[in-house]
């Protein structure tokens, strides 16, 4: 502190005792009067005193006062600043925060869109897949009855020729006479010999 500021709060504190002496010393000074010498003498007596614990309290407490303040009045500024640079970011994330919830309903339609181009393709691979389970299911039904309709062919065949068989050896045994069948041997026993 400059020495002009000290002279400055010095005179200020002593105008400040004065003018408290003289409101507190005033009612006492009009009661003196009226009383006499004596009740003015007691009266400067309780300004001396008051004016002595005044000066004794300013002596012992202004320094400590003024630390207080000092440090209080930074305590202050520090927290004044901090509170504007909390203000300041608060402001910072706030825009931030304003600005993602303005870009909100964009990033909506915009996952909508993709989820409903995705949904679309999806679809469309599924109905192909289906196209190509439903080809193949047909061409394995195609093969399977193709299967079956030789094999029941080949059996209706067999047992075509079955009965041919069976309704040929029936007439020739109806028609052949046991010499025409002895015939038949020895023609063919001659055939083998030769």
């Amino acid at each position: 502190m400059s020495p002009l500021l000290s002279f400055c709060s010095s005179c200020r504190g002593l105008a400040v005792v004065t003018t408290g002496l003289l409101l507190i010393g005033a009612p006492e000074l009009a009661a003196a009067e009226e009383g006499g010498d004596h009740g003015a003498l007691q009266t400067i007596a309780k300004l001396v005193n008051f004016a002595a614990l005044v000066g004794i309290l300013v002596y012992f407490l202004k320094a400590p006062i003024t630390r207080y303040l000092t440090n209080r009045t930074e305590t202050v500024r520090r927290d004044l600043v901090a509170a504007e640079t909390l203000r300041t970011t608060a402001q910072h994330q706030l825009a931030d925060v304003e600005a993602r919830l303005a870009a909100l309903p964009g990033e909506l339609e915009a996952l909508a869109a993709r989820g409903h181009d995705e949904l679309s393709r999806e679809r469309e691979r599924l109905k192909a897949r289906m196209l190509r389970e439903r080809e193949k299911l047909l061409e394995s039904t195609r093969r399977e009855i193709e299967l079956q309709s030789r094999v029941a062919r080949r059996d209706l065949m067999e047992h075509a020729a079955d009965l041919a068989m069976d309704l040929a050896r029936t007439k020739i045994a109806g028609e052949i006479t046991p010499e025409d069948q002895g015939r038949l041997v020895d023609r063919y026993a001659a055939e083998v010999r030769s």
